[in-house]
């Protein structure tokens, strides 16, 4: 999920467990290697870190069953219960 800096992105899934990763957490420039590493073992959580001007949409279908946006937030969810 390496992603350059082509403008500020957010994170719109869950809060992780452990402080490792808020909602809503705005990345200025390139993803930090520790979230890459999460991203690697739970690729859901990657497809929710889109670029800040998708935030409002992207929360909103995370909300909306049936859309795959819901599905990474309801995986991630399960990933980080285990």
């Amino acid at each position: 999920m390496t992603q350059t800096s082509d403008g500020p992105k957010v994170y719109c899934g869950p809060n992780i467990p452990g402080g490792m990763l808020a909602s809503h957490t705005v990345f200025s420039d390139d993803i930090p290697p520790h979230i890459e590493v999460i991203a690697q073992r739970c690729p859901e959580l990657g497809e929710l870190i889109v670029p800040l001007s998708e935030m409002n949409s992207t929360t909103a279908a995370c909300m909306t069953r049936g859309t795959r946006e819901n599905t990474c937030y309801v995986e991630i969810l399960k990933f980080f219960k285990k």
